[in-house]
């Protein structure tokens, strides 16, 4: 067995809820989330929303306040404006149909030993991905699929 394989990762997933609330339905709705864990415990987020071209901003809650490396884009791949208060971004879709924010953050991973720790609140389905010959030895909910993508436990939340 390498060292590679020794590492594991145990998942704590507390889900708040996996619908957005109605008023945010109205002015867009989540396409697409992707959550990639990296081996150093860093986490990359991808968000894409459809928008309703005639709103001015959204506003998008972030797994963590301590976000960076934040880009904030729309359908042709051109910057977006936003703004940071706390744990949430607001986005200045100028008339954008789709709006993609993506992040890091590194506080909600933790190590102990050799054994990992995911927590996350997700408001939407989420596509998580571990590192490749990651082991899942916790889950405190079901995911909805677990697959293999290029060799990496890939989990729909």
């Amino acid at each position: 067995m390498n060292t590679l394989a020794k590492f594991v990762f145990v998942l704590l997933l507390l889900l708040m809820s996996l619908s957005p609330t109605s008023a945010q339905l109205a002015d867009y709705e989540s396409a697409k989330h992707d959550i990639i864990v990296y081996r150093d415990g860093v986490v990359l987020v991808v968000q894409q929303f459809k928008i309703n071209q005639s709103i001015a901003q959204i506003n998008v809650p972030l797994l963590s306040p301590s976000a960076s490396s934040i880009f904030a884009t729309d359908q042709s791949k051109a910057p977006l404006a936003f703004d940071l208060a706390g744990r949430n971004i607001t986005v200045h879709t100028l008339g954008a149909t789709v709006a993609t924010v993506e992040y890091q953050v590194a506080d909600i991973t933790s190590k102990e030993g050799a054994v990992w720790t995911l927590k996350i609140n997700l408001l939407t389905k989420a596509n998580l991905t571990l590192p490749e010959q990651a082991t899942i030895t916790f889950l405190n909910a079901i995911p909805e699929t677990i697959s293999l993508g290029g060799g990496k436990p890939v989990l729909l939340l």
